[in-house]
């Protein structure tokens, strides 16, 4: 199964987990706020692919993201 996911960013990193790298703070990474004194949006659209592998009682999940 091919799916889009479409939405809306305030910044451009591909990384949208929820839990921060190991290497940045937590109120840095949770810290994605819209600044209207420097006025930024982008359209983020993800290519998800769900790819079934009943041989092995397994999936494969892979995601594209585009901005």
């Amino acid at each position: 199964m091919v799916r889009f996911a479409w939405g809306l960013s305030t910044d451009t990193p591909l990384n949208h987990h929820p839990e921060p790298p190991m290497n940045i703070l937590p109120l840095q990474w949770q810290g994605r706020n819209f600044d209207p004194n420097n006025p930024r949006l982008y359209l983020r659209i993800e290519r998800q692919v769900i790819w079934g592998l009943p041989k092995y009682e397994a999936v494969l999940f892979v995601i594209r993201t585009y901005f």
